[in-house]
């Protein structure tokens, strides 16, 4: 039997979905900045 206070054996699935998270939302931050950014040159032209 573990000791209690050994930390709690994280499954695959959750590592997967931090990093999936991880790269995902600096993507999705790009892909709503490009238009954003694409947009307000337009208008500033």
């Amino acid at each position: 039997m573990p000791p209690p206070f050994a930390p709690p054996r994280q499954p695959p699935a959750v590592v997967l979905a931090v990093v999936t998270v991880g790269w995902e939302v600096p993507i999705m931050t790009v892909m709503v900045r490009v238009p954003v950014v694409a947009v307000v040159v337009g208008a500033a032209r």
